[in-house]
């Protein structure tokens, strides 16, 4: 009764896509098909008659351009219990079926693109082979959200004296001197990636500034230069007094020995120095991956995803085809 009245409805409004009778035997069942995947996505289909008569004719090309999908979403609609129907309706009340699916995509690929690194990383046919600067960065640049999701990427293998031009003009409204951030050693250091957050709360801007390194053991040596950046870029004048909080990382595949016993903090793995300059910590993949874990896990058992070899070789295939090494069963690496 329901499906007849609405189908009567759009029809006596001039929003049916269709007019007159079937003209074959394919239109009839073309017909039967959308009426009833129609009438399942009614609730999204708009209140007015222009949205109306969009939506019905974008479902009504849907449903002749990729018959086998529709049957799928269809299907996978009518498996649902009654319980499942209301929360779905109730959902398409309060937001659109396609940001409900971009939600869940989000989650796929993320949890896919953990699964693929971690591969990258540590297995032992890629991680030998693994580049960092134009393989491994170049990926993150694009998947920042690893990091921590209230990151968003400034820069990106950027200069010291670009670090400070860009940040603090951009926050604090300093202009920039002509002095530029140098290393001890009279030389200009690079960074490969700052992230920062403006905390409006509390008048303060947040930034991260992250140092990575390809599968590599991490020794004093690497520390130092993090240590050294650290220094350079919070003691330069136009940082000095202005509020700005700087965290470090240093991130490879293991440490060794002596640079774990910098941690600081057994409460706070990975914290080696903490002053009123700034923070560094010093992270393996492996930490920074089961972080990120932890993150999607709950929504990713909610959905019932799983994430394997082959979803995840497809997701880096897809997103980062160029960035990453030769893997087996997945062609075009480089």
């Amino acid at each position: 009764m329901r499906a007849g009245s609405l189908l009567a409805g759009w029809k006596a409004e001039g929003v049916y896509p269709y007019l007159g009778e079937p003209r074959s035997a394919a239109e009839e069942v073309e017909r039967e098909i959308f009426d009833i995947v129609a009438v399942v996505a009614s609730p999204a289909i708009g209140r007015d008659v222009k949205q109306k008569k969009l939506s019905l004719r974008l479902l009504q090309e849907t449903t002749r351009a990729e018959p086998s999908r529709t049957n799928r979403i269809l299907n996978a609609v009518l498996d649902l219990t009654d319980e499942e129907q209301e929360v779905l309706l109730d959902l398409l009340e309060r937001t659109k079926l396609a940001s409900i699916v971009r939600a869940a995509q989000t989650v796929a690929d993320r949890s896919d693109f953990l699964h693929g690194l971690r591969r990258l990383l540590y297995a032992d046919e890629t991680r030998i082979v693994f580049r960092e600067v134009d393989q491994l960065h170049p990926m993150l640049v694009n998947e920042p959200w690893i990091f921590g999701d209230e990151w968003s990427l400034a820069l990106s293998e950027t200069g010291l004296t670009r670090v400070v031009r860009t940040l603090v003009t951009q926050h604090g409204n300093v202009e920039f001197a002509a002095n530029p951030v140098l290393l001890p050693s009279g030389k200009r250091g690079r960074v490969d990636m700052v992230f920062s957050r403006h905390l409006p709360e509390s008048e303060r801007t947040r930034h991260l500034v992250v140092e990575l390194k390809r599968p590599m053991r991490l020794t004093m040596t690497q520390f130092a230069q993090i240590n050294t950046y650290a220094s350079a870029i919070t003691g330069h004048p136009e940082v000095q007094g202005t509020p700005h909080d700087w965290d470090f990382w240093l991130v490879g595949t293991e440490l060794d020995d002596v640079v774990r016993n910098q941690y600081s903090n057994p409460a706070r793995p990975g914290l080696t120095t903490n002053n009123p300059r700034y923070r560094i910590w010093v992270m393996t993949w492996g930490q920074l991956l089961d972080q990120a874990e932890r993150r999607v896990q709950a929504f990713r058992s909610a959905l019932e995803l799983v994430s394997t070899d082959q979803t995840s070789r497809n997701y880096l295939q897809r997103k980062h085809a160029k960035f990453i090494p030769p893997l087996p069963g997945i062609p075009g690496g480089t």
